[in-house]
């Protein structure tokens, strides 16, 4: 969550055993959590275009949980700039490839530099 631009506050966790469709002889448990959140780096008179880029956000923060994302700092940018999955891929790729070419700079610094200037980081994928 903070890699993505979100501030936990707190954790509530419960535990679920539903009584129907477990199957014969199956003990179904589920845990449930919830992290009520704060937005970090987002000034308060832009949280209402957070809200719109949900979606984004929710499937961005599933790929990274089912592990088909990176976990790094550039997810703070499906928040900051609304960017998705695949322009993040793209943007690390660019990262990656800039560093290689010329180290004038360490990787967490560029990531740093493109995650404090959105405007910019959306550049590369014309969003």
């Amino acid at each position: 969550m903070e890699h993505a631009g979100f501030e936990v506050l707190h954790e509530r966790s419960c535990r679920l055993s539903p009584q129907h469709g477990a199957g014969k002889g199956a003990a179904l448990e589920v845990h449930l959590h919830r992290f009520p959140v704060r937005v970090q780096g987002v000034p308060a008179d832009a949280v209402a275009q957070v809200l719109e880029r949900s979606a984004i956000i929710t499937r961005g923060l599933e790929d990274v949980l089912l592990g088909i994302s990176e976990d790094d700092a550039l997810n703070a940018l499906m928040v900051r700039a609304g960017l998705d999955a695949r322009a993040l891929s793209l943007l690390r790729a660019y990262c990656m490839l800039l560093w290689q070419v010329k180290k004038f700079a360490t990787r967490q610094t560029i990531r740093e530099a493109l995650v404090t200037n959105p405007a910019l980081a959306r550049a590369p994928s014309g969003k």
